[in-house]
């Protein structure tokens, strides 16, 4: 108690026809009829009667009427202590906590065998009830101070009310509740990499129960006729599922959970080719965009953005001429993106969600302005931008024109080249080009005159980097582009001819790569950093090629050009092999070493 609040207290015990009072407060005054210390001690000890005690009792009520709480709290304190000394100390305690406020209670519930949380229970407090969460935790507020009866029901567990004692603003209680059913032992594991699936919530009825970090989990189920029962399963990130479980005692019963997520693929189960999506398991395969009969097997092409939001599709849905369309996952709503009758369409990939790629307009003459372009669409803006087209001169008996080598692109922009063709012209220069995918940053990165006359190929190489070959009369000449700049490479024909390029897949973060590799006969799959290094194989001797990500913790996997398979990014094992999705349709033109798509 501070100084403040004993002189106040001091104040509010005088005397009923003390002359002078203010603002509430009555003041104390002294004179020459005081008594001393020793005086009154002696007094208090010899004379101390009923009446007086009365006394004092009503004028510390009259005190508590004009004072503010905190004040008058204290007063009440003096007040019981008074009335009954140390047999109410514990209630005058609670009565002056109640006169300041209420307590709030974080009450955990518990079955008493497993030690495992209780969802769902019903707690109820001095009047107040809540329910617990799938921790088994429920909150309660607006309690007051001192004792009360909790109660606690759950189905399948035994109803418990106590005493419980209410003494801290925020306090937390803890109840055991014995089970009264058959304990059913689970374990939950994700059904890609068999990990063990924390927070899983387990229900048969009204009966829950959560998995702890190993997965495990006891429900209490209550006595069935049949030696089996049906429960289901949920947690957060996961697809709900059901599963049959045994009811002995004795026996752990394993259900796996898939991963929440659409795969999206090419199908040609009705005889056209679709847009389906699946579960990550193959489950719930549907629809998304019917095909209309006019696709063919070569030019029907679909490929994904890295975080799979969006869908690019090449077909040819109106006649016989492909289109690129736009398919938003969320919804399956299509978007006819850019199209024409004249016009031939090159996917070459995704850049984060804008989509490039190529059109050769037919209809232009190969020395016209514009006979190819180079073009983006961002799929947030629903914008189309141009982001470089060819240019020609002359006339056909003697003229010049370009065409684009292939697009490769990279975390920070797109590289290729404008390759020349002369045909009884002034030779025009060959150029490799760099480009940021909303168009900006365009430059020339280096010109080849001469030295280049047939003309300049890419290659991808490694992640963040490409090559450029310069065919030349003296042969070869080989340049690296990387971190923006063009350096020329000490490579020897043989090597380049001999070396493995693989098609990075880039996970949706940036930070990891996913690639297969030949190894005898067979494949490897490998992941690595960005730069695809630190390699690690997460599956060898397979007849997988890569294909791409799902999430930062999933890859998926071909077969045969014809099977799709999902894997944990952290490898597969003879106990957790990869996952069949679904049999696919694979169009006839393949793509790869875009990198930053599926």
């Amino acid at each position: 108690m501070s100084d403040d609040e004993k002189q106040r207290i001091e104040d509010s015990i005088v005397d009923a026809d003390d002359p002078v009072a203010k603002d509430g407060v009555t003041e104390a005054t002294t004179g020459d009829s005081s008594t001393t210390a020793s005086e009154e001690s002696t007094q208090n000890a010899d004379q101390t009667s009923e009446e007086q005690k009365i006394s004092l009792f009503a004028r510390l009520k009259q005190s508590i009427s004009g004072h503010k709480k905190r004040t008058a709290a204290i007063a009440v304190v003096l007040l019981l202590a008074l009335s009954g000394g140390a047999v109410y100390a514990t209630d005058a305690r609670f009565a002056v906590m109640n006169a300041l406020g209420k307590a709030s209670a974080e009450v955990i519930i518990f079955d008493e065998k497993t030690q495992q949380p209780i969802p769902d229970a019903s707690i109820t407090i001095a009047g107040q009830t809540a329910q617990t969460d799938k921790r088994g935790v429920a909150k309660l507020s607006n309690l007051s101070y001192g004792r009360a009866e909790a109660s606690v029901k759950k189905f399948a567990y035994a109803d418990k009310s106590e005493q419980t004692l209410i003494e801290r603003e925020n306090g937390t209680y803890r109840f055991a509740l014995k089970p009264t059913g058959t304990p059913v032992s689970i374990k939950v594991k994700n059904g890609i990499s068999a990990t063990p699936v924390k927070g899983a919530k387990i229900s048969f009825g009204e009966s829950d129960a959560v998995s702890n970090e190993k997965g495990e989990v006891s429900l209490s189920i209550p006595p069935q006729d049949a030696p089996k029962a049906t429960i289901t399963i949920q947690a957060d990130g996961f697809n709900g599922a059901k599963a049959e479980v045994e009811l002995a005692q004795t026996k752990i019963n394993d259900v796996t959970l898939t991963p929440a997520g659409k795969v999206f693929f090419l199908s040609k189960r009705t005889g056209k080719i679709n847009v389906m999506k699946s579960n990550l398991d193959g489950t719930n395969p549907e629809v998304v965009v019917e095909g209309t009969g006019n696709e063919n097997d070569h030019q029907t092409v679909l490929l994904a953005s890295r975080d799979w939001k969006y869908l690019m599709l090449r077909a040819a849905r109106n006649g016989s001429t492909p289109s690129i369309y736009l398919i938003d996952s969320a919804t399956g709503k299509l978007t006819n993106v850019d199209e024409g009758k004249n016009a031939q369409f090159e996917p070459v990939g995704w850049h984060e969600h804008t989509f490039i790629f190529k059109v050769i307009r037919q209809d232009r003459k190969a020395w016209e302005n514009g006979q190819a372009a180079l073009k983006a669409f961002n799929a947030d803006t629903q914008k189309l931008a141009t982001l470089d087209e060819t240019v020609g001169e002359g006339s056909e008996y003697a003229h010049t024109s370009q065409y684009f080598s292939d697009v490769i692109i990279l975390k920070d922009n797109l590289v290729y080249a404008k390759v020349a063709n002369n045909y009884f012209h002034k030779p025009k220069d060959n150029e490799i080009m760099s480009v940021r995918s909303d168009g900006s940053g365009k430059k020339v990165v280096q010109s080849f005159g001469e030295e280049a006359m047939y003309g300049v190929q890419v290659q991808s190489n490694k992640p963040q980097s490409a090559y450029f070959v310069v065919h030349s009369q003296k042969g070869r000449l080989f340049y690296e582009y990387e971190n923006g700049s063009l350096q020329k490479k000490d490579i020897t024909d043989a090597a380049f001819d001999a070396a493995f390029y693989p098609a990075y897949s880039v996970s949706p973060s940036g930070n990891k790569t996913f690639w297969n590799e030949p190894r005898d006969g067979k494949s490897t799959l490998m992941v690595g950093d960005r730069d695809g290094k630190s390699a690690k194989e997460v599956a060898n001797k397979t007849e997988f090629a890569s294909l791409g990500w799902f999430g930062e913790d999933y890859l998926l996997a071909t077969k045969e050009n014809s099977e799709l398979f999902i894997l944990p990014s952290s490898g597969v094992s003879e106990a957790r092999p990869a996952l069949k999705i679904t049999d696919y349709h694979s169009a006839a033109q393949q793509l790869g070493g875009y990198g930053y798509g599926h």
